[in-house]
């Protein structure tokens, strides 16, 4: 029997990173945030991933597949034709810094068949179907830095409605500014009459 497989074999073997959305994920003490997932390799994104599953979650940092409930966590299998999607959640007293997570990578092979000209015998040809998986560990990096100060809150607040509340207040001025000014010509006009 000849079975010849070289084609089969990744030769330099597949180079595996996470790409995420967004890019890098920075999240606060205390914060939680959804954030997309998805498979690279040195080939380009992979689309045949049939899950994610984190390995081990940090003390303070919580890792799960969005929309899941606590008995769908322990299963964290999705059918993926795009970037799979987790809710990560840091406590308020994780300490600050870089974390790297291993996550467990399931790629589908698919449904191949080996060629009748991979396999001989003698005076018999056939195809074998096969079906597999191929299970890697790959790591996510995130970032936990210090909560939002008062300070940024302020400035937040003040990037999104500053420019409405400043027209809002010029108008009101505006209008105040006329009445007094009518109020004052009227007692002079009032004074000398």
């Amino acid at each position: 029997m000849v079975v010849d497989l070289g084609s089969w074999i990744d030769i330099p073997p597949m180079d595996l990173a996470i790409s995420t959305l967004p890019n890098p994920v920075i999240l606060r003490q205390g914060e939680q945030k959804n954030i997309a997932i998805q498979l690279k390799s040195n080939h380009g994104l992979i689309s045949d991933v049939a899950s994610f599953l984190p390995i081990e979650n940090h003390s303070n940092i919580e890792i799960q597949p969005s929309g899941s409930n606590d008995v769908d966590r322990a299963n964290a299998s999705t059918s993926n034709s795009g970037p799979t999607t987790f809710r990560i959640a840091v406590s308020t007293d994780a300490e600050i810094g870089e974390y790297t997570i291993p996550i467990l990578v399931d790629i589908s092979t698919g449904s191949i068949f080996f060629p009748s000209e991979f396999l001989r015998l003698s005076n018999f040809n056939f195809s074998v179907p096969t079906k597999g998986n191929i299970l890697r560990v790959t790591n996510l990096t995130m970032s936990v830095i210090e909560p939002v100060t008062v300070q940024e809150q302020i400035k937040e607040f003040w990037g999104a409605y500053g420019g409405i509340i400043t027209l809002v207040g010029a108008g009101f001025g505006g209008g105040l500014a006329t009445i007094v000014l009518d109020r004052l010509k009227s007692r002079k006009n009032n004074n000398q009459n």
